[in-house]
C-alpha cells in the first residue's frame, strides 16, 4: 500500500508535467483533471548549510532493496546506485502535515459527502491523511540541475485544489495554502510549524499552479525553480 500511495504522488507529478502543453482552464463540460497541482519539493537546511532532512527515516518504494539502477548522462557519465536510495515515503510516525485551505474555499484533503478523491492521494470518501516522501538528491541524477544539488535530499510536498466545475461546481483558486507540518528531526522540537505558500494560476493554463512566494519564521523564500516535474525551492532554518 505504501509503494501504491508513492507511485500516486508520483504520477501526479509526471502526468501534471505532460499536461503542461495542452491543458487549459477548467470549464464544466471540458477537460478530465479535476485538480490543479500544488506540489513542493522543499531542501531544508540550516544557516551554515548543512542538510537537515538527510538521515531521516523512510521506506523504500521499490519492491527488491539491494537491486541497482544505472543511470547514464550523454556519452561517458554514469552512475550505478542501489534503487532503496532514491528515497521513499517518509516513516508516518516522524511527522504530522496538515494542509489549510483559506476560509471558503473546499480542502481536497477533507472532501464533501459524496465526493470521492482519486489522484494525488489515496482514494477515500471523508477525508484522506497527507503522506510525505522523500527524494535523495540521486533520485535527479542524470537530470540534475542548477536548483537541484544532489547533495541534499529534498521532501515533497503533494497537495492540489480542486478545479471549479469538475467535482465541485463552484470553487475559488487558492492564492493561500499554508502547510502545518511537525518534525522533531527536522524543527528538533514538537512544535507544529507553518509554511506558508503563495499560488498563482500559470499563464500559460497548464493544471500546475504556480508557488511564487514561501514564508517561514518570518522570512520570504522567493527563489522557486521550476523544472519538467517539480517546483523546488530551500527554506533555511535559524539553527
Amino acid at each position: 500500500m505504501k509503494n501504491f500511495k508513492f507511485k500516486l504522488m508520483m504520477m501526479l507529478a509526471f502526468m501534471t508535467a505532460m499536461l503542461c502543453d495542452c491543458a487549459k482552464e477548467a470549464s464544466p463540460d471540458g477537460g478530465f483533471m479535476p485538480f490543479y497541482d500544488h506540489s513542493l519539493l522543499l531542501s531544508f537546511r540550516d544557516i551554515s548549510g548543512n542538510d537537515l532532512v538527510k538521515g531521516i527515516g523512510y521506506d523504500p518504494e521499490n519492491k527488491k532493496p539491494g537491486e541497482t539502477v544505472l543511470w547514464k548522462y550523454g556519452t561517458d557519465e554514469y552512475m550505478i546506485v542501489k534503487s532503496e536510495d532514491l528515497g521513499g515515503i517518509v516513516q508516518p510516525d516522524l511527522y504530522t502535515l496538515e494542509y489549510i485551505f483559506p476560509d471558503g474555499i473546499p480542502n481536497p484533503w477533507k472532501p464533501p459527502p459524496g465526493i470521492i478523491i482519486f489522484g494525488f492521494m489515496a482514494v477515500g470518501s471523508n477525508e484522506n491523511v497527507p503522506q510525505l516522501s522523500l527524494q535523495t538528491g540521486l533520485s535527479f541524477f542524470p537530470t540534475a540541475t542548477s536548483a537541484v544539488n544532489m547533495d541534499y535530499d529534498y521532501l515533497y510536498f503533494s497537495n492540489g485544489s480542486y478545479r471549479a466545475g469538475y467535482l465541485i461546481r463552484d470553487c475559488e483558486f487558492p492564492e493561500k495554502i499554508i502547510i502545518r507540518f511537525t518534525c522533531p528531526y527536522l524543527f528538533g522540537d514538537n512544535e507544529a510549524h507553518d509554511i506558508v505558500t503563495w499560488w498563482k494560476k500559470d499563464a500559460t493554463g497548464s493544471l500546475r499552479a504556480e508557488c511564487y512566494r514561501i514564508e517561514f519564521e518570518g522570512k520570504e523564500f522567493t527563489d522557486i525553480t521550476l523544472t519538467p516535474l517539480h517546483q523546488i525551492s530551500t527554506i533555511i532554518l535559524d539553527r
